[in-house]
């Protein structure tokens, strides 16, 4: 510790807005001259306190030329000159980690430390360019964050500057009113001359008579008219916040604040769900994310939830009449949130920069992944949009161990994050909203899928077509046209009670797709007890373990169908698949998927030490300089 006295340190005190508090004995001898101006109010009661201490106070009209003079006498005798705003308790140790900062590399030209609160818990965080006021941090926040920053100009309560800083860049500027706008000013001509402002996160200081969580003291503020002028005379400063680093820092910061007042209960846990990829149609994706989403309003947990919504989403289903008491938005929010919760998977990287600004955790409702194996409908880049996600996601919920098999074989990385399977319901009751006495049965056959082609829906209606001419079959999905025998029902435009009707009057279903998250199209058929003929598949059986209704016949080939739909149309017995062996999901309802989302969700954004925010801002960062 030695050694951080090798050069002369002058101080300079601005006790104008406050009163004085001691130093440590150890630092009053250490420094060569202090120098503490002060109200005229004050001169009285602090003049015997410091002529015992040896120091120089000064009444001085202008706290900026009285620092100007300050800074002259320093830069003659190549001293390191420490500023205090306050009455600060500056300690020998906190000095140190500030001079071991500036030491690391001659063009850090200033170091500041960082202020607690009295009590120890909460430090505060300067804004990144100084003009907005900081705001407090809980005190486990400083363990995740570097030994120093290299930032922006700021004003802080501490500043330690380098004797060349002090020496090469003239007087403070008299244009401005207060002291921290003249500082800032200089440490802003300073970085021009290539000298950054480093924020000392292991150098730390406390003001006396600033509370935990207090606001802004007043001796710390840049008038408005001061940040005018420093806007007009650094234009850059904007720029230099958000692409310096400083932005990620700052705000990581006070998302930990953030979810450090739900952890002491002085609010609530807030969450944002993400449904931009719901869009004005009726699929797959639709009844999932929607599904979550109204359980989760019904279930009313104790968060402040916003809701993202795709603008087209909001009137085709409704929105604001499901979830009144909710904040429903079709811009990303500034204001931050402990955790994001996208209730299906992201399609680009954009939407995961979203959720990471705007929440500490991100978290994932993986339903499948189907657009990356088939790769034509899916949009560029999905590959590296994945794995972006598999390395820097805090949590995944999968809605199927199938898909979380599926994902985690293609994505490796996301083995090591938190993750659940998640099922969506299977209590019929949650599929029929056509009661059965009011389903007439018809001799219709209802095919499900859409165009795409691992849906096998087209293929399938063609080959029926031709093996039962007269056979009524009904399409729902494809776009296809229609016949004397077809009946066609393109996908997105049917209503969910619609869709529920035809369902419940069919005399059968098939579902002949290849490859499916869920498949919902199985449950609903199986919750109206109807025979439904699906493809065989690691997913059919673990789906079909937890369905207690109706009867499941499973094929192989495309091909088979015709021999089983004709054994089915002559009442011939035909192999069946086993249901509800796993009897404690047959029950499972959409309140059951919301409270375990409430649980994940509470249990990841829980241990804020887990997130991986940092290494993802890190990531983002680099991404963002090759976009542009």
């Amino acid at each position: 510790m030695d050694d951080l006295f090798k050069q002369p340190l002058d101080v300079f005190i601005d006790l104008t807005a406050g009163e004085l508090c001691p130093l440590p004995e150890r630092f009053t001898v250490r420094a060569r001259r202090v120098t503490c101006v002060t109200h005229p109010n004050h001169l009285a009661t602090l003049a015997p306190m410091v002529a015992s201490l040896g120091w120089t106070l000064l009444d001085p009209e202008s706290a900026v030329a009285a620092c100007t003079d300050a800074m002259s006498r320093a830069a003659a005798d190549r001293a390191l000159f420490l500023l205090l705003s306050g009455p600060v308790l500056a300690s020998d140790e906190a000095l140190s980690a500030m001079r071991h900062c500036l030491d690391l590399d001659p063009m850090f030209g200033c170091a500041a430390a960082r202020i607690r609160c009295e009590r120890g818990c909460c430090f505060r965080r300067p804004s990144q360019n100084g003009l907005a006021a900081g705001y407090w941090i809980p005190r486990r926040a400083l363990a995740e964050v570097p030994e120093m920053e290299v930032g922006l100009e700021l004003f802080d309560a501490s500043l330690l500057l380098r004797p060349e800083i002090v020496a090469e860049f003239g007087p403070l500027d008299g244009q401005f009113s207060s002291l921290p706008g003249a500082v800032l000013n200089y440490l802003g001509r300073a970085r021009r001359g290539g000298y950054r402002t480093v924020l000392a996160n292991r150098a730390v200081m406390a003001i006396r008579g600033v509370p935990c969580n207090a606001g802004q003291p007043d001796f710390l503020a840049v008038p408005p008219s001061d940040q005018a002028l420093l806007r007009r005379l650094a234009p850059e400063l904007s720029r230099g916040g958000q692409e310096f680093r400083a932005s990620s820092s700052e705000r990581f910061e006070q998302l930990n604040a953030h979810i450090d007042q739900a952890a002491r209960g002085t609010r609530r846990r807030s969450v944002l769900l993400d449904i931009r990829n719901v869009t004005a149609v009726h699929n797959g994706t639709s009844q999932a994310a929607l599904g979550c989403a109204n359980a989760l309003h019904r279930l009313s947990p104790p968060w402040d939830v916003t809701v993202l919504a795709h603008p087209s989403a909001i009137p085709f289903h409704d929105l604001r009449k499901l979830w009144r008491g909710w904040e429903l938005t079709m811009t990303v929010p500034r204001s931050p949130f402990a955790a994001a919760l996208r209730l299906s998977q992201p399609w680009h990287i954009q939407e995961m920069i979203d959720l990471h600004n705007t929440a500490l955790f991100n978290l994932y409702f993986m339903l499948d992944t189907i657009s990356w194996d088939t790769v034509y409908p899916s949009p560029r880049h999905l590959d590296g949009t994945w794995s972006f996600l598999a390395d820097h996601a805090d949590g995944f919920l999968f809605n199927s161990a199938f898909t979380e098999n599926r994902f985690l074989a293609r994505f490796r990385r996301a083995s090591e994050v938190r993750r659940t399977v998640c099922h969506h319901p299977f209590d019929p009751a949650e599929y029929r909203d056509v009661p059965p006495a009011d389903a007439v049965i018809s001799e219709d056959i209802l095919v499900v899928g859409n165009n795409l082609d691992h849906k096998d829906a087209v293929r399938t209606i063609e080959l029926l077509s031709a093996a039962f001419p007269f056979r009524p079959l009904v399409s729902l999905g494809p776009k296809l046209t229609g016949g004397p025998y077809l009946r066609v029902y393109e996908s997105g435009s049917v209503s969910d009670h619609e869709v529920n009707r035809l369902y419940a009057e069919a005399r059968f279903i098939i579902f002949p797709s290849f490859y499916e998250g869920f498949g919902f199209p199985v449950v609903t058929a199986l919750a109206h007890g109807k025979t439904i003929l699906a493809r065989k598949s690691d997913l059919l059986d673990e789906i079909a373990a937890r369905c207690s209704t109706g009867r499941l016949i499973a094929f192989k080939r495309r091909d088979d169908l015709v021999d089983i739909v004709g054994r089915l149309l002559h009442d011939e017995v035909v192999q069946e698949e086993p249901l509800g062996t796993v009897v404690s999901d047959v029950t499972r309802r959409w309140s059951d998927v919301a409270g375990d989302i409430v649980r994940f969700v509470d249990d990841v954004s829980g241990q804020p030490d887990h997130s991986r925010w940092v290494k993802r801002a890190h990531a983002i960062n680099q991404l963002l300089a090759f976009s542009n």
